[in-house]
């Protein structure tokens, strides 16, 4: 995929107000309340971000492992980061610091890499998961 900026889309159980706060930094960024009433099927906001050419931001890493919500991530070709995999229960402010100490290098993997590709964002760093 060429460099650019792509659209990326934050789950419903990612706080609305650091979508905002990236959006008044000219981060393209959208929340999924933003486009879809709650209680939207993963299924259904993963395609249409897929559709967009766009990738998603989610704590949800059960999408990976529900057949209907992983195959929207493979068939829609979408990029998927999930942020703090595993850390039950995160603070606030460590959901902002771990998106925002390395959104440089989400971005650059959002604009970069062959998709469908699924990372997790720990507090220490990305790796690519599966």
């Amino acid at each position: 995929m060429a460099q650019g900026r792509v659209t990326l889309l934050f789950d419903a159980n990612l706080p609305p107000g650091l979508v905002d706060a990236l959006t008044s930094l000219g981060e393209p960024v959208m929340h999924v309340s933003q486009i879809f009433a709650p209680g939207t099927p993963d299924e259904t906001w993963i395609r249409y971000a897929g559709d967009r050419n766009w990738c998603i931001v989610s704590r949800d890493v059960n999408i990976t492992r529900n057949a209907h919500e992983a195959a929207a991530l493979r068939e829609c070709g979408v990029g998927a980061f999930f942020l703090l995999p595993g850390k039950r229960s995160p603070r606030l402010c460590q959901i902002i610091q771990a998106t925002i100490r390395h959104w440089p290098e989400i971005k650059r993997l959002a604009a970069s890499e062959a998709r469908p590709f699924q990372y997790q964002i720990g507090e220490r760093g990305i790796k690519r998961f599966r």
